[in-house]
């Protein structure tokens, strides 16, 4: 049965000190041998969010400097060696204390902040990585020797877990499969191969084999700032502010949280905001009001933001799985519409506060914009979503018959072999 699990449970600083990866924290993508990005068909849609990096190798192949942004490519130069030195110390402190006694499962189970392990990992369906409400929680996953992701595998951060806290330890080789949705840095001792359309807020770190892209997307993730939450204090007997006279009383100040102020409440013999010398409220309570917007320290009541998209591109009919990165995005309480159409709200999954996913629905050709809305407000329309054309290929005419995109062409053919196409004219009973 599934169910929860901690295993050497470390607090946040001890975590946190263990797995730096501060020398790579720049880096989205990290070889040792080579990194290699293919595509599903002659045009790839990898987009990479963060530097890509390969050393003591120096081969990178099917990338080009404009699929990634906030970064560059680093051939086995200072940067991407002293990036490996870090993988390498990193990698060591992840490693478990005590060897894992078996294979785990990750499929349906939520697991708690510190360390997790197995003599291998895999994950089928969803896996709940709950960090109860702090954000600062680091999880540690390791797998002795492999970890393997099938197609469609989802991590759900919960509790305000972070992908910029989330660590995989990998003894050998790692498999990400196709259509994945995932979070956290994957440190692997050899390869990591991920399959096609993966969405990943984390880094793919191998430390001495190759990493193997295919059409996916990677965003170097980023933690975001702690809100900020100031103490109350107490004050008691006679005592003289410069916008509160209080005497004999209790004066309890306010507590900011996110973006919203709570002013405060004098009890007994005192007065609340500017005082003249000769004002005085006796005997009575006053409270102040709540104000929202003021004094914001952190994003709790800001709008959506969305800052990544992945991919950017899809067929008109549909049915595209797409990956959203920014901020302010709310479970329950968000949603998406594409080109103006109304995305289901099955469809949308909101993963954490900085990630969701959704299906496309069918629209016209060309670009459109898509737009995040909360309770709070929506996204912007500058980003957009590219629908494509879908060239249809028929031969149901004759058999030297080639309809493309409404268009007859006549095979020339000779001994089995096509020379070449012309046009033929659409007669009644030729295509359909």
């Amino acid at each position: 049965m599934a169910a929860a699990v901690v295993l050497n449970a470390a607090g946040p600083a001890e975590a946190t000190d263990r797995v730096d990866l501060t020398t790579a924290a720049s880096f989205a993508v990290l070889a040792g041998t080579s990194v290699t990005n293919d595509a599903v068909d002659s045009t790839s849609t990898t987009t990479i969010s963060g530097d890509v990096g390969v050393s003591p190798g120096s081969s990178v192949t099917g990338l080009t400097p404009g699929m990634v942004s906030s970064g560059s490519i680093h051939s086995n130069d200072a940067a991407a060696i002293a990036a490996q030195n870090g993988l390498s110390d990193a990698y060591a402190a992840a490693a478990p204390s005590t060897p894992p006694a078996g294979a785990e499962t990750l499929g349906g189970r939520t697991i708690y902040a510190g360390d997790f392990g197995g003599t291998t990992l895999a994950l089928t369906g969803t896996v709940t990585l709950d960090a109860q409400g702090d954000p600062n929680a680091v999880f540690v996953l390791q797998a002795t020797t492999s970890l393997d992701i099938a197609a469609a595998g989802v991590v759900v951060l919960a509790g305000g877990a972070q992908a910029c806290h989330v660590y995989w330890q990998v003894g050998s080789s790692a498999t990400l499969g196709a259509g994945a949705t995932l979070a956290g840095s994957f440190l692997a001792d050899s390869t990591i191969t991920v399959g096609a359309g993966t969405t990943i807020d984390g880094r793919l770190l191998a430390k001495s084999g190759a990493v193997t892209l295919i059409d996916d997307t990677v965003t170097r993730p980023i933690c975001a700032p702690p809100t900020e939450t100031s103490t109350a204090t107490t004050s008691t007997g006679p005592s003289t502010d410069a916008s509160t006279a209080s005497t004999g009383s209790t004066s309890t100040t306010s507590t900011s949280t996110g973006s919203t102020t709570s002013s405060s409440t004098s009890t007994g013999s005192a007065s609340t905001g500017s005082t003249d010398s000769g004002s005085t409220t006796s005997g009575s309570t006053t409270s102040g009001s709540t104000s929202t917007g003021s004094a914001s320290t952190g994003t709790t009541d800001a709008a959506p933001v969305v800052a990544t998209i992945g991919p950017a591109s899809g067929p008109s009919s549909g049915g595209t799985t797409v990956t959203l990165h920014g901020s302010g995005f709310v479970a329950g309480a968000t949603t998406v519409t594409v080109g103006g159409v109304p995305v289901p709200a099955g469809d949308v999954q909101v993963l954490s506060p900085t990630r969701l996913t959704f299906v496309t629905p069918a629209h016209a050709v060309g670009a459109v914009s898509v737009v995040v809305t909360t309770p709070r407000g929506s996204s912007g329309t500058g980003l957009t979503f590219r629908y494509a054309g879908e060239t249809s290929l028929a031969t149901t005419g004759p058999p030297d018959t080639l309809v493309v995109g409404g268009t007859a062409l006549a095979l020339l053919a000779a001994g089995g072999l096509i020379l070449g196409l012309a046009r033929r004219p659409l007669t009644a009973g030729r295509h359909r």
